[in-house]
């Protein structure tokens, strides 16, 4: 008897790993606001069980900067939805007009708590945390004065896109997608 019932369970656990393999692999693909999207961008995300890695693209121009892209490690106790962490970098770039060799390079580094909430397979999200920015400005040589052709660098507290101080004094992320 014991066999028999052994027997008869054994499909429902096949099926039941079967699942538990598919739910472990995940992935997704969002638009938001934040350094994690690029400021206004495209993020893909692909994980394993409670990691997961994403990238984010943007569909705009802020400022003068071009936000190259950002990259970032998710950490959640749930795969699907529910608390998480998230640390990544952001990477802008502005490159000097025809009629300047000036350059700007700025990288914030973040570290995120927030919450996904988790529709079927779409989600919302927002999460908040610290960051940091690096800020590296080269002025044009031609300019007269001190800073001809100087690289000022500056490590600043907050979300930064110039030397002078962070524009926002704190990370932030808004998004919806769906997960696959």
């Amino acid at each position: 008897m014991r066999a028999l019932v052994l027997v008869a369970m054994l499909p429902v656990t096949a099926a039941n790993a079967g699942e538990g393999a598919t739910q472990a692999l995940h992935g997704g693909l969002g638009f938001g606001i934040g350094t994690e999207y690029s400021m206004l961008g495209i993020r893909a995300e692909l994980g394993y069980r409670a990691f997961s890695v994403f990238v984010s693209l943007p569909v705009t121009l802020l400022s003068d900067s071009r936000p190259l892209f950002a990259l970032g490690l998710r950490w959640s106790p749930q795969s699907k939805g529910g608390p998480f962490l998230s640390a990544h970098g952001m990477v802008f770039f502005e490159a000097a007009h025809r009629d300047s060799d000036s350059q700007r390079t700025v990288v914030v580094l973040a570290l995120q708590a927030g919450w996904r909430l988790q529709l079927g397979p779409a989600w919302l999200e927002v999460s908040l945390g610290p960051a940091v920015s690096h800020v590296a400005y080269r002025s044009p040589k031609e300019v007269d004065g001190g800073n001809s052709g100087r690289l000022e660098e500056a490590w600043l507290n907050g979300v930064a896109f110039d030397t002078g101080e962070a524009t926002i004094p704190f990370d932030f992320a808004v998004g919806a997608g769906v997960a696959f």
